[in-house]
């Protein structure tokens, strides 16, 4: 394995990082399918089929994420951890939690190799994104999906491994919400907080959404209280970090609230208030709870750093951006265009200031495969 000694900045890996996204955009606007499948049920004959360019754009993500050693903690902790899983009780790191030191031992004993191991986290990783991004093709704007997804969540994860995991596996979750079914959409909530416990916070937005007699004001106002409550008590908060989050009490943290946080949710919400006002679907109330709690979280790392981390957790947003703008785009192209190059350049300059602000501190430059190869 090659390890980063000196991070410095590269251009040609920012080069890259950038041609993800872009790739992904346009090749998955090629249409032409390679099957099409009729389905008859309940009298309902229905088409199934694969576009090649969804197929081109998953083939990018899957390649570039599961080769890759990149990342500070993928060379160093997880690494060592790996190493270690023969068992349970053998396991390095006793305090991770339980599902992830699971799926370290039964991968270990399936090949006892580290680079199989990031290959089968990278598919687990990324797979589900793919997965819903195919199964509502027909309701997102998909060329927009996948670049939202590779500009916000695919490279910062390639070192925080464990709670993109945890991501992930939620949207099974948030899926379940979706269709009314909520004890399953529990139990893929368990499964992600077994993975990164973390992940409990998407809970908040469940509650919320099933009282759905709640009224939103009062909610706003709410959470406005808890986040000066959390601030007020930062010394309090960070004095009960420890272990492997004590790190984030000894980070520096801004006083004042941050404008990229007002930056990366206000067009969300302007979003969400347009097609509210115009179109009337069902799912704005759970996509209101979704942005309130992610902008929380958001502003929240301003004071206390380790909320900044949970922005992962709300990977939803992907499908927010392809819902909304696919239902934008059904009134005319032109709208279509607009919104495609509203979000296109949002995409782009959050990525932009995330590898600006965390090439160094997620060790992300230069990219490196376990195949040999680095850019």
């Amino acid at each position: 394995m090659i390890t980063q000694n000196l991070i410095e900045w590269s251009n040609t890996t920012f080069y890259f990082y950038l041609l993800i996204p872009v790739s992904c955009f346009f090749l998955s606007k090629i249409s032409l399918p390679i099957y099409q499948n009729e389905l008859v049920a309940n009298n309902i004959q229905k088409k199934s089929y694969l576009q090649i360019g969804i197929l081109f754009a998953a083939l990018i993500l899957i390649l570039i994420k599961c080769v890759s050693i990149t990342g500070r903690d993928v060379q160093i902790g997880y690494q060592l951890d790996f190493n270690t899983a023969n068992s349970l009780t053998t396991f390095r790191d006793p305090s991770i939690e339980i599902g992830f030191r699971i799926l370290n031992v039964v991968i270990y004993h399936i090949y006892p190799n580290y680079n199989f191991f990031l290959f089968t986290v990278g598919l687990l990783t990324v797979f589900p994104v793919i997965y819903f991004i195919f199964k509502y093709r027909d309701y997102i704007n998909v060329s927009l999906a996948f670049f939202s997804y590779a500009t916000m969540f695919y490279i910062q994860g390639f070192s925080l491994i464990r709670i993109y995991l945890a991501a992930s596996i939620s949207l099974f979750s948030m899926d379940a919400v979706i269709h009314n079914k909520n004890k399953k959409a529990l139990l893929w909530l368990l499964l992600a907080i077994s993975i990164h416990k973390t992940s409990f916070v998407l809970l908040f937005i469940y509650i919320l959404y099933w009282g759905r007699k709640v009224n939103k004001t009062f909610v706003v106002s709410f959470v406005m209280l808890m986040i000066i409550i959390i601030t007020m008590s930062k010394a309090f908060i960070l004095s009960h970090f420890s272990g492997r989050y004590e790190i984030y009490a000894t980070q520096n943290s801004a006083s004042a609230i941050g404008i990229t946080a007002f930056a990366e949710y206000v067009p969300l919400f302007i979003l969400w208030w347009y097609v509210k006002k115009e179109c009337k679907t069902k799912y704005n109330d759970l996509i209101f709870y979704i942005l309130l709690i992610g902008f929380s979280c958001s502003i929240l790392s301003y004071s206390i750093s380790i909320f900044g981390r949970l922005q992962a957790l709300f990977i939803a947003i992907v499908f927010i951006i392809g819902y909304y703008s696919k239902e934008i785009g059904r009134k005319s192209k032109l709208n279509q265009l607009w919104i495609d190059l509203i979000f296109v350049s949002y995409g782009l300059i959050q990525l932009i200031i995330y590898i600006s602000e965390y090439y160094s501190l997620d060790d992300i430059m230069p990219y490196v495969s376990f195949l040999g190869f680095y850019i």
